[in-house]
């Protein structure tokens, strides 16, 4: 995974966000992903009940930002939700994130991701 980005962490009294500074471009064998400059995040999107052990951001947050941007109103990617759930599994395994901490996050955005993915593409 290539990226040559700068983010800007905003923590509020819900969530941290994440202001993306520059284009982001994640690199995939068949293609990329542009995440452009000023998309707004939440970064992971864990409850705060599980903050202590998932904080929003961690090894793990370009693989969120990239799968925000995938669940989001504006991208451009016309893809099924399983497949940017795959694209945000396979970034974390690029990144080296654990494979319990993988295991997890994937399955919680397999099992609770439709709520977003409902909102934001309807679909």
């Amino acid at each position: 995974m290539h990226v040559d980005e700068e983010i800007l962490y905003q923590p509020s009294l819900e969530c941290y966000e994440a202001l993306n500074q520059d284009d982001m471009n994640y690199v995939l064998q068949q293609g990329g992903i542009l995440v452009p400059a000023g998309f707004t995040t939440d970064l992971a999107s864990v409850p705060r009940l599980f903050w202590r052990v998932f904080p929003p951001f961690g090894t793990y947050s370009l693989a969120a930002i990239v799968h925000d941007y995938l669940y989001s109103e504006i991208s451009t990617y016309d893809i099924e939700r399983s497949t940017a759930d795959r694209i945000f599994r396979d970034a974390m395994i690029t990144l080296g994130v654990g494979r319990i901490t993988r295991n997890i996050l994937y399955n919680a955005v397999r099992h609770g991701g439709w709520i977003p993915w409902s909102r934001q593409r309807g679909k």
